[in-house]
């Protein structure tokens, strides 16, 4: 009995999310700054935040759109994104650093 409940112990804990890769880093570095050149950083902003509950399903849409997404990222780029952005945690890093570009001291660097 002890076994089994040693298996599934920590079946619901939840760690910390996974560091993203360097790849994933300038990804989101790239698609903040072409948000932020639009002049969309704020909505997008909003957006991001208000919708980071739902950013499984999101991530799940975003695969159905990236053939269209493809002409605006490199190919393959799209499907990496709506990977991305199943995570939870990855839609309040691309918010936090589009408020940063938006930041004064953002915009002079």
């Amino acid at each position: 009995m002890s076994g089994w409940l040693d298996g599934v112990r920590h079946a619901f804990a939840l760690d910390g999310p996974a560091p993203l890769g360097p790849q994933d880093e300038a990804l989101l570095e790239r698609l903040a700054g072409l948000v932020v050149r639009r002049g969309l950083g704020l909505p997008a902003a909003v957006a991001l935040e208000a919708t980071s509950p739902l950013a499984f399903l999101g991530g799940q849409a975003l695969h159905v759109l990236a053939p269209g997404l493809d002409l605006l990222l490199e190919p393959g780029e799209a499907a990496r994104f709506a990977g991305l952005m199943e995570r939870r945690d990855v839609a309040g890093r691309l918010a936090a650093r589009i408020r940063e570009l938006e930041s004064p001291a953002g915009r002079a660097g």
